[in-house]
């Protein structure tokens, strides 16, 4: 590959125009990694240009318009310990000069030039240290702890992850993926193309359904798109279990929405009734799953609200039904 693409040429100045995809990716890692390798300059046979000797960078690419892209060896620009100054100033700049004789000390031996490694601490090369430093973390993702949530169904928080990443199965989706097919729409009578949009917000009975859940948060619905809609409910302001219950809200309707259109598929109706019959089940399911202290949580949605947006722990009563429990546990001992 070196005759091939670096011909002539030192490896850090290789281009890979018209090249392999391994030796694009190649040249990719080089530019990432080659800077971390630093040449102790010992009987300075490293390349004055292209090699990072000064722990600056190679100077081919720190010192801009003044650069060559001719071989010269950092030999040549000192003698029995001590740099030619001169010659330093004629080919970098001033600045360079300087840093080069206060802080490099030409060798005076016959040694190679070591390279040593500057991704870690020992200096030795190792594969780890080199995947640490190129590999590219994510920054962490605040929406991902907003659809994953504890006592959630999985295949309802799923499904929120496969809505958000664009993945369910509707005309919108396919056609940018480049799959076509012949459309044919369960959502609505209206005939419009099946988008996510329209099939999960925008159609009558989907926006009868989110307003029934919105108007109890302040939440609105009008003009907003899917993905901002989402946001909102994820960033509610309020008590913790209140915040924590409206991030799910998006996830439930969504699937109740995704189930009426599956169901119209096979012939069968799903009302508006039931839809937000069983979306209401599910946040009390949620609600009893995530607080088991709290008694009687009502099946409607204001109720629930209500309920959480007021709740306060109450230690006392918490006490007294302990020694309550206590003492029946000690009356039935003795009795028996």
């Amino acid at each position: 590959m070196g005759n091939k693409y670096g011909k002539k040429l030192h490896p850090i100045v290789a281009k890979c125009v018209g090249a392999s995809h391994v030796w694009k990716k190649m040249v990719a890692m080089r530019d990432e990694i080659e800077h971390k390798i630093w040449w102790q300059v010992k009987a300075g046979n490293s390349s004055f240009w292209f090699d990072n000797w000064t722990k600056q960078g190679a100077l081919y690419f720190t010192e801009g318009e003044s650069t060559m892209e001719e071989e010269i060896e950092v030999k040549e620009f000192f003698e029995n310990g001590i740099w030619k100054i001169d010659k330093l100033r004629e080919f970098i700049s001033e600045e360079m000069t300087e840093y080069i004789i206060e802080n490099i000390k030409p060798g005076m031996t016959e040694t190679l030039d070591k390279a040593w490694w500057m991704g870690n601490s020992t200096g030795e090369f190792t594969v780890k240290s080199a995947y640490h430093l190129v590999r590219h973390k994510r920054d962490k993702i605040e929406w991902n702890n907003c659809m994953w949530l504890k006592c959630l169904s999985f295949k309802i928080s799923f499904f929120i992850w496969r809505v958000w990443k664009k993945r369910i199965v509707t005309d919108d989706n396919l056609k940018r993926m480049r799959m076509n097919i012949v459309s044919k729409y369960y959502c609505c009578d209206s005939g419009e193309m099946k988008t996510m949009t329209h099939l999960l917000l925008t159609a009558p009975i989907a926006q009868r359904l989110w307003k029934q859940f919105a108007s109890c948060a302040g939440i609105i619905i009008g003009g907003q798109q899917l993905h901002k809609l989402i946001f909102q409910w994820w960033e509610y302001d309020g008590n913790p279990k209140v915040q924590h219950i409206m991030k799910a809200i998006p996830a439930i309707v969504m699937w109740e929405l995704w189930k009426r259109m599956n169901a119209k598929r096979h012939d069968k109706e799903i009302s508006f009734n039931k839809m937000y019959s069983q979306c209401q089940l599910t946040v009390h399911q949620l609600i009893r799953a995530k607080y088991p202290w709290l008694r009687n949580v009502p099946y409607h949605w204001a109720g629930m609200i209500d309920l959480l947006q007021n709740y306060k722990l109450n230690l006392w009563a918490g006490m007294i039904d302990l020694l309550q429990n206590y003492k029946l546990n000690l009356y039935f001992r003795i009795v028996k």
